[in-house]
Parts: C-alpha cells; sequence; structure tokens
C-alpha cells in the first residue's frame, strides 16, 4: 500500500480510499448493497492490504461526509 502524507501534518493516509456506500443492508438501499457478512470480508481484506482512509456519505447529501 503507497501512503501520502496530509498537507501541514505528520499523519499519512493511504493513497487507496474506501468508499462505505455499498456496506449495510443488503436489499434495503440498493441492489448491490453488500449484507454483513460480505462487508465485513471486504473490511477485512482492506485493512489486511493496509487501507487507513475511508470515507462514508450521508445517502442524498454530497456536502456532508466523514473520514474515517
Amino acid at each position: 500500500m503507497e501512503y501520502a502524507k496530509l498537507e501541514n501534518t505528520d499523519s499519512e493516509v493511504s493513497k487507496l480510499c474506501v468508499g462505505c456506500m455499498s456496506f449495510g443492508k443488503a436489499g434495503t438501499m440498493h441492489d448491490w448493497t453488500l449484507n454483513e457478512g460480505q462487508s465485513e470480508a471486504v473490511i477485512r481484506d482492506a485493512l489486511d492490504l493496509g487501507a487507513i482512509f475511508w470515507i462514508r456519505l450521508r445517502s442524498g447529501k454530497w456536502k456532508q461526509f466523514s473520514v474515517i
């Protein structure tokens, strides 16, 4: 995994950002939403690969987001 320094800090984040939109309760929001077990497998793999930059958007609210 490659990492980049956050500007004006000593912190680093993975260059790969994992979007969390597909994680949740399957079939409630979108047909492609992963169930809990599938989501856990993707999250585990991303962590094992060194991903430390995650983003979560509130549905329909593009200006409201969280970086985890």
